[in-house]
C-alpha cells in the first residue's frame, strides 16, 4: 500500500513538473504587404493569420517555440 501511494505521488509530481515546462497558446495577427517597382502600379494587400503555438522551456531564460499558422498569400499587379 505504501509503494502504491508513493508511486501515485511520483506520477502527480512528474505531471506538475512537466506541465510547467510546456505552454500552449493561440496566435493571430495582421499582415500588410507592399511591393514597389518603378513605373508599375501596385496596391498594398492586407491579410490575417491565425494558429496555435507550443512552447517548451529548456531553462528559466531559454525556450523553444513551434507554431502552426494559417496565412493568406497573393497579390495583384496591373500594368498600363
Amino acid at each position: 500500500m505504501k509503494k502504491d501511494f508513493l508511486f501515485i505521488l511520483l506520477l502527480i509530481s512528474a505531471s506538475v513538473i512537466l506541465k510547467a515546462q510546456i505552454n500552449f497558446g493561440v496566435k493571430a495577427g495582421y499582415n500588410l504587404s507592399t511591393v514597389k517597382f518603378t513605373g508599375e502600379k501596385l496596391d498594398p494587400k492586407s491579410f490575417f493569420y491565425a494558429g496555435g503555438l507550443v512552447e517548451y522551456s529548456l531553462s528559466p531564460k531559454v525556450a523553444v517555440q513551434g507554431e502552426l499558422l494559417y496565412t493568406q498569400i497573393g497579390g495583384k499587379m496591373s500594368t498600363e
